[in-house]
């Protein structure tokens, strides 16, 4: 016995009286069953004392593993019953089936009765209930619904040999005349069948062996229907050749074998038994489409496979040979001359003419149900003279290009790679689960590497599978070479850069202009390191105009070299830019390829400067900001540039520093341009990668200048993270080297960094002294911008040492030269701090207007470390306002973004705050909770508040 979840999943059903009381439930769903009928067949004999409140266990455990409620499986008067819908329940829908498949037999349509009934025998699932121990009365009825299951087999026999289709029942009931050898109307069809398919001797000898062993075990002789059959064919009756007089159609069934190891396309495969199931009135066509190696073929097959059943007429299968890198693809004419002799067209009789053979086809396939798959079409071109007439038809095409021109009612399917886990299950099922799960992290990394493409997945695990001493981690570990990755996925014809090949190879011999450039292109747009690629960004690498460039990307896009994820973007499949850079290595020089990487790392590092220029008006740094590179309306849409590019900037930082000589410079650069963005956005892990590589790389080059500001740069990152004492060591090297260079505004965004650390450590003394001497120097060099931040920064120390009007002094400064300067971002920083001096004065009404502009700025910048730093601040106003739960609102926002942003400090300051307002509120565990949540960062960041808290939690 098997139940399924509404969902569709496995249920365990349990202790095995829990599978007796669910099945007699089953066999009287929707009737009430008395408890003592239930306690009899649970405890056959005399049921114990404890047996009634034993059985509201076992109700109450089926509910609970199946999800019922308790209307659903009832307590009635006396005993119980368990409610469903007629499809519900298999031996409901069974029964139905057989139903309308006896009167399909009935009302003359044996190819509908067919389909009925062999619909209803898919639901058979070995003997009824076979792993259940029933005995008494139950026994008679699961005897009736095996009755039942035999009458169903002899109707569909009786329906496939009126539709010609013996060869079929032949195979049927070979197994069904073995279970049941004494079964006359069985072995009358048994005979029939096999008569009909030419084997005369092997009727004959079904009836002498049944004959025998009715003689032997019953002592009489079959029945006269069956003697008559027996006559018939010692005399060779031509009324037993056809069902009743027709001729017989062919019914070809030219499938490939199903793949065995068939794994995921879970929704792909739902589409398509929806689609290839719906009689809608018209043929129905599927077209799937992807590059190679995405399985195409193996989910026509397999979906071909498990509708197979719904199309009586048969089954047609063509490789078209639009995928293959030797023979042209099949003419329209070959392949129906193909298709009219598989239905038993003499091959004389097709005609010579395409149009004519079409007209024959159309003809013959009118009134038919049949399944038609086509396989590797080339184009729509080659397909569309092979579409069938009839709306029994279905059509299942496979092709790398989308076959958009084919048919308005054409449902396309376009496939991408596997998922992480249906990858890691395909190799479960090719390598068996034993040897994934005892290394399941090496299968992980073999289905990353092998990019989650099916093709160098069932390599990859067939190589495993010949080498069963391998690990997992051992194939990913000669995986890992990306020079010889698709070396390795290869084993006998199977390789992956071959299957790649066919559909470039298309490019390279295209007759047309666009097909040649494509191909030069394919090669040059893999270079970059990247996961996608702008349609700017490809035009720098194929130094052309972006409209002839965009012409280019998308015929590699129909050709499946290229996906296209939205509009002007593309990318590359991993394993796929492993073969573009094994063909542009072959064509160009290193120092071609370093050119190419270089023009479109320059493009990025112009426009990266843009968006600094946007986001940090009047820095100093803007004067290194280059001619070139995109513009921006504003901060929106810069930041909005900077989001969508940060991982192939990131990357581009990486590849650079790689490069010979000088090269490397654009790897500093880069990353002092994304100095804005970081500081807005606060991707503090890729922050700190692409620093410590600017740094590696400045100390490698004996660059003092951009290893002092990569040093600068980092700290800002490290404080963020609550890693101090790292950040002080960057910003003593940096001011050591400024000091050497005499670099004035280093010098100065050095003691500001600085200040700012010792301030988050509580040190305020330190601090204080440090942003004196930055702001000392900025007003000596007449840095605006620094004076500013210099001044909010000394403001908020002043603030903490509770010298109020000195802060107030502090930011009103900040906040004048920010609106000079024209310094959103600033000013609404300046402006949260202002309405926290407010607050603590008790002009609350200002200081809600502070708060509220400010985070309006904030909001608007895309600022999300603003915003936690202003909601912070409304927090504590509206708890200092006896407004909690406004406080509690505005302080688990901010907590979420801190947590977002991975800001240590402000999630321990936060957590404080929120513990102190619940404690108000009388929610004393979830204070505690908070509070502890809250020491445990404090701790580890060796903050002086730790102690504090210990104590508030030691005395509430």
């Amino acid at each position: 016995m098997e139940a399924r979840s509404a969902g569709g999943q496995p249920v365990r059903l349990g202790a095995a009286k829990h599978r007796v009381l669910l099945s007699i439930l089953l066999l009287q769903a929707n009737q009430s069953v008395h408890t003592e009928r239930l306690e009899a067949a649970l405890w056959p004999g005399k049921p114990p004392r404890s047996a009634p409140a034993v059985l509201r266990t076992y109700v109450s455990a089926l509910r609970h593993s199946l999800g019922l409620t308790k209307t659903e499986l009832a307590s009635v008067p006396n005993g119980y019953r368990l409610t469903l819908r007629p499809e519900d329940l298999d031996l409901t829908v069974f029964t139905d089936l057989h139903r309308q498949g006896q009167q399909a037999l009935v009302d003359g349509d044996p190819a509908r009765a067919a389909e009925l009934l062999r619909s209803a025998l898919n639901l058979w699932r070995g003997r009824p209930l076979e792993d259940v121990p029933l005995d008494g009365g139950w026994t008679i009825i699961l005897d009736e619904i095996e009755e039942l299951r035999f009458t169903t087999v002899e109707a569909w026999a009786q329906a496939g040999l009126d539709t010609g289709r013996h060869h079929d029942v032949v195979t049927e009931l070979r197994a069904v005349v073995t279970e049941q050898p004494l079964r006359e109307r069985l072995c009358e069809l048994w005979m029939t069948a096999l008569y009909r398919s030419g084997r005369r001797a092997d009727a004959l000898a079904a009836y002498q062996r049944l004959r025998g062993e009715m003689v032997s075990e019953l002592g009489v002789e079959p029945g006269p229907a069956l003697a008559g059959l027996h006559q018939r064919m010692v005399n060779a009756d031509p009324g037993l050749s056809t069902p009743a007089g027709r001729a017989m159609p062919v019914v070809p069934r030219q499938l490939p074998p199903d793949i065995t190891e068939f794994t995921g396309r879970t929704n792909e495969i739902k589409r398509l038994d929806a689609l290839l199931s719906d009689d809608g009135g018209s043929v129905r066509i599927a077209a799937v489409d992807g590059p190679d190696g995405i399985g195409k073929s193996a989910l026509a097959v397999h979906a071909g496979h498990r509708v197979a059943d719904r199309f009586p007429d048969g089954q047609l299968y063509v490789d078209l040979q639009g995928a293959e890198a030797g023979p042209a693809p099949l003419e329209p004419m070959v392949v129906l001359g193909r298709l009219l002799r598989a239905l038993g067209v003499p091959g004389d009789e097709i005609p010579e003419s395409p149009a004519e053979a079409s007209g024959v086809w159309r003809a013959m396939t009118a009134d038919a149900k049949l399944l038609i798959v086509l396989d590797n079409a080339h184009d729509a071109a080659q397909v569309r003279p092979l579409l069938p007439a009839g709306a029994g038809c279905a059509v299942l095409v496979t092709s790398r290009q989308v076959l958009a021109t084919l048919d308005g009612s054409t449902h396309h399917l376009h496939l991408e790679v596997l998922s992480p886990a249906e990858s890691v299950s395909l190799l479960e099922t090719l390598v068996g689960a034993e040897r994934i799960t005892a290394d399941r992290a090496g299968a992980e990394r073999i289905a990353r590497l092998c990019g989650h493409l099916p093709l160098a997945l069932r390599i990859a695990g067939a190589r495993l599978a010949a080498r069963p001493t391998w690990s997992s981690s051992a194939l990913a570990a000669r995986l890992d070479d990306a020079t010889r990755r698709l070396d390795e996925l290869q084993i006998a014809d199977l390789g992956v850069r071959a299957s790649f090949q066919v559909s470039y190879q298309y490019l390279v011999t295209g007759s047309g202009p666009v097909d040649q450039a494509a191909a030069t292109a394919f090669p040059l747009l893999s270079l970059l390191d990247g996961p996608d690629l702008s349609l700017p960004v490809a035009a720098r690498l194929l130094d052309r105009a972006e409209p002839e460039t965009e012409a280019l990307l998308e015929r590699l896009v129909d050709a499946q070299l290229l996906e296209t994820p939205a509009p002007h973007r593309y990318r590359l499949h991993d394993l796929l830019r492993l073969f573009a850079r094994e063909h542009a290595a072959q064509r160009y020089a290193v120092q071609e390829r370093t050119a190419v990487v270089i023009r479109a790392v320059e493009w990025y590092i112009a426009t990266t400067w843009r968006t600094f220029r946007l986001l940090r008006p009047g820095d100093t740094r803007t004067r290194m900001c280059a001619d070139g590179g995109a513009e921006f309306n504003d901060v929106k849409e810069a930041l909005a540039w900077l989001e969508t590019e940060r991982a192939n900037l990131v990357a581009a930082v990486l590849q650079t520093a790689e490069l010979p000589g000088a090269s490397a410079d654009l790897a500093i650069t880069l990353a002092q341009a994304l100095f804005g963005y970081f500081q807005v956005h606060n991707q503090w892990h890729d922050w700190i990668r692409i620093n410590q590589t600017a740094l590696a790389v400045a100390r490698r080059t004996g660059d003092l200048a951009a290893q002092a500001q990569a040093c600068c740069d980092l700290n800002v990152a490290y404080d963020f993270r609550g890693k101090y004492e790292e950040a002080i060591d960057c910003l003593t090297e940096g001011l050591t080297i400024f000091q050497l260079l005499g670099d004035h505004h280093g010098q100065s965004a050095c003691l500001n960094g600085l200040g700012v650390v010792y301030d988050s450590q509580e040190r305020y003394a330190e601090a204080q002294e440090c942003l004196e001497q930055s702001l000392s120097i900025q007003r000596d060099v007449h840095d605006r911008r620094g004076q500013a931040l210099s001044l909010n920064n000394l403001g908020v120390v002043h603030k903490r040492l509770n010298q109020d009007e000195r802060a107030l002094m502090c930011y009103q400064e900040a906040l004048d030269i920010s609106e000079q300067i024209g310094d959103d971002r600033m000013r609404a920083g300046v402006l949260t701090n202002f309405g926290e001096i407010h607050e603590r004065q008790g002009n609350y009404t200002e200081a809600l207007s502070c708060h509220e502009r400010s985070l309006r700025m904030f909001r608007r910048l895309g600022d999300r470390q603003g915003q936690a730093l202003n909601l912070g601040n409304q927090g504590r106003l509206h708890e200092h306002r006896g407004n909690y739960p406004e406080a509690l609102t505005c302080l688990e926002e901010c907590l979420v973004i801190q947590q977002e942003l991975g800001d240590r400090r402000g999630q321990a300051e936060s957590l404080q705050q929120l513990g102190s307002i619940l404690y108000l509120l009388g929610h004393t565990d979830q204070a505690r909770a908070r509070w502890r949540d809250s020491l445990a960062i404090f701790t580890d960041l060796r903050l002086p508040t730790a102690h504090q808290l210990r104590m508030l939690l030691a005395t509430s």
